[in-house]
């Protein structure tokens, strides 16, 4: 009796040894994948000496409105040690795109220097002729970076 559980129990093992995936040598098909995809920068406008400073910061191709975003964050620690700062203060906003125009709600009223570096951000960004800066009673007023030359 306790043989034929012997031989079934080799035999079983036998089997599930001659299941496995057989070893093979390595197949060359050609070159390993490479990803195409193109990367993005944003230019972002910080003050340095009362004058924009263009920044390079990564992008994202889908999200315009993240250079402004980046804006928001304000500049790095080693730009800061170098007298790099911003105008612009962290806010929550709302930003839509119509066209070639970036409308931003919900922004602080700001001016001057301030209100460059959002509209030279926002235009940075391909496509974008002009940044509107609009409220809620008014609709706003639509600003390009050529009206702030005196800062460049």
């Amino acid at each position: 009796m306790r043989r034929p559980a012997v031989t079934g129990l080799v035999a079983l093992t036998l089997l599930a040894a001659g299941c496995g995936i057989q070893p093979t040598g390595t197949t060359v098909e050609g070159d390993p994948p490479i990803a195409r995809a193109r990367s993005q920068s944003n230019i972002v406008y910080f003050v340095k000496n009362g004058k924009l400073m263009k920044a390079t910061r990564p992008g994202l191709p889908t999200v315009p409105e993240y250079g402004l975003q980046q804006l928001m964050e304000g500049p790095s620690e080693v730009e800061k040690a170098s007298g790099v700062t911003s105008r612009v203060s962290r806010s929550t906003i709302s930003i839509t795109r119509e066209g070639d125009i970036l409308s931003l709600w919900g922004q602080p009223v700001i001016k001057g220097i301030g209100l460059a570096q959002i509209v030279c951000t926002g235009t940075a960004v391909s496509g974008i002729r002009a940044v509107r800066l609009a409220n809620w009673q008014t609709g706003g007023r639509t600003h390009t970076c050529a009206e702030f030359a005196e800062f460049m």
